[in-house]
């Protein structure tokens, strides 16, 4: 399980020798990034610096950490070694959409001295990631579960600028009532005809909508963070759980303190999509195929590797499989971007 913690070069540098010198045992990956106007060092730490073969270490030309890691990943079993990395890439970069200042708008929110621990759950459809939000929610104590799909919903609202301005970039053509008026509704079966058959059509809608839904996102979360007080917490720190298919292409990443991935075999989940939801073969392979390129959901190797993803969850097993895992995620310092667990009261 991957383990980042974003912090400024000069203190990254400082928290790594202070480790060090007490015996800690640390291995390093790192990646600079700038989010909003700062630039940051994300420092990924792994247990067992002799791991590595290697000493702790920073090139001062480029500032970074050059330290392969050996990433974990939980598994119904055991944990499963995948292999060392050189370098991690950006987790809230996007070629496509840019990269989002969400920490930067986070920070004005929601204020530094935070107590609330956020950890965003991803996955392909059928993964079993809203059955692990609602886990981390009823049975382990997380005090809201926010799923990103509903703000969605609630950014398509009638009316709203998000739909006025696919109205401006699509045409009126899928508008249900175009016009200026505040009531203009889209037209979902036309605008799928659209997005569904042209990859830069669908990455133009995603670049109108996604900042409307991190807006809601945020108010959300800052929301949760106000009620606090009014909160009995079952877990310390408290912790809130976001659930989003699209949490790191959107460049949301930086938002949280964990960022856990669902995995379900294809076949696993096309059973499940079948028997759930009462989709035909056809349909199911179709949606599982139309989210082949999305992050965190294929190439969980990479991301875990680079720091993207935190910890993974291989959902193949039963209920009581899957909430064991969770358990263990959330006590476990490598689940979490700044090794600090969250304990369950």
């Amino acid at each position: 399980m991957v383990r980042v913690m974003a912090a400024s070069a000069a203190a990254a540098a400082a928290a790594a020798a202070a480790s060090v010198a007490a015996s800690a045992s640390l291995s390093t990956v790192s990646s600079q990034v700038t989010i909003g106007r700062a630039p940051i060092l994300f420092v990924a730490p792994w247990t067992r610096l002799s791991a590595t073969g290697g000493p702790l270490r920073a090139s001062s030309s480029s500032r970074r950490w050059v330290v392969p890691p050996i990433a974990f990943a939980i598994g119904p079993r055991n944990r499963r070694r995948l292999a060392p990395a050189v370098a991690a890439t950006a987790p809230d970069s996007d070629p496509d959409h840019g990269t989002s200042d969400i920490a930067g708008r986070a920070s004005e929110n929601r204020g530094g001295d935070r107590n609330l621990r956020l950890v965003g759950v991803c996955g392909g459809i059928g993964s079993g990631k809203s059955l692990a939000s609602r886990i981390l929610r009823d049975d382990l104590g997380a005090v809201a579960h926010v799923d990103a799909d509903g703000l969605g919903h609630e950014a398509y609202a009638p009316g709203s600028d998000c739909v006025l301005e696919i109205g401006k970039a699509f045409g009126e053509g899928v508008l249900l009532k175009p016009g200026n008026g505040r009531g203009a509704e889209v037209d979902r079966k036309a605008l799928g005809s659209i997005v569904f058959a042209d990859p830069e059509a669908m990455s133009r809608l995603e670049r109108i909508v996604w900042p409307h839904v991190e807006s809601l996102l945020l108010s959300r979360i800052k929301n949760i963070e106000d009620n606090l007080p009014n909160t009995t917490a079952r877990t310390d720190p408290p912790l809130a759980v976001v659930e989003a298919a699209v949490l790191l292409d959107a460049g949301w990443s930086p938002l949280f303190d964990a960022v856990w991935a669902v995995r379900s075999p294809r076949l696993v989940r096309r059973d499940r999509l079948i028997e759930d939801r009462d989709m035909e073969g056809e349909e199911a392979d179709a949606r599982i195929e139309a989210q082949s390129t999305r992050k965190g959901i294929e190439d969980l190797e990479g991301e875990m590797e680079s720091g993207t993803v935190t910890c993974v969850i291989e959902n193949t097993g039963t209920v009581e499989g899957l909430r064991a895992q969770l358990r263990e995620a959330l006590v476990d310092p490598h689940s979490w971007r700044d090794g600090k667990p969250v304990l369950v009261l």
